[in-house]
């Protein structure tokens, strides 16, 4: 059986419901092929929630990255990450996105592809398979000409221990993140 997807949410304690941070089961992880024939590793991440099982699919680079100092001692490292619908348990992902950020439901299907770009956040792109990863993903290709698309994600996974986590990273990108995961821009 699958985690429990809302079993790590962390209250603040202000009365406010915490934000939604959610954690999954990493199963079937393999390396793949892109397109253009890059290595990438693919996994499945599976949760349960009040509705049933969310889920989702993810296409991570395993070369190809981009590095840049910081400035501050810490490198980034900048590539392309592919968050993919695994069907009904990434429709229901959306519906408890929805129903969290206090959002209609929609009822939408999610597109089969949502591509990101992503920042490996001080870590070494090539522990990928081999350690917790830490990136932050951006929505964005639209927001030069719609601002209101612009949302961000933090996608932590960690293959060793099967485990991959969806963070919040700032309420106000609820609706813009909904609006991807509906498939509103792409």
């Amino acid at each position: 059986m699958a985690i429990d997807a809302l079993s790590e949410l962390e209250h603040f304690g202000d009365g406010q419901r915490p934000w939604c941070d959610l954690v999954f089961e990493i199963v079937d992880p393999e390396q793949v092929r892109s397109a253009s024939d890059r290595a990438q590793i693919a996994f499945h991440a599976v949760g349960t929630a009040p509705g049933g099982e969310i889920g989702f699919r993810a296409r991570v680079p395993l070369t190809d990255w981009k590095s840049r100092d910081s400035g501050t001692g810490i490198t980034f490292h900048w590539g392309d990450v592919q968050l993919c619908s695994t069907g009904e348990q990434t429709d229901r992902l959306l519906a408890v996105y929805e129903e969290w950020f206090d959002l209609p439901q929609s009822g939408t299907i999610v597109p089969k592809e949502i591509s990101c770009t992503a920042v490996i956040l001080g870590d070494d792109p090539q522990q990928l398979e081999k350690k917790k990863i830490s990136m932050k993903l951006f929505f964005g290709s639209e927001a030069a000409h719609a601002p209101e698309s612009y949302a961000e994600l933090f996608l932590n996974f960690d293959l060793p221990a099967g485990r991959a986590w969806l963070r919040e990273k700032d309420p106000g990108y609820r609706k813009p993140l909904a609006d991807w995961l509906a498939g509103r821009y792409q």
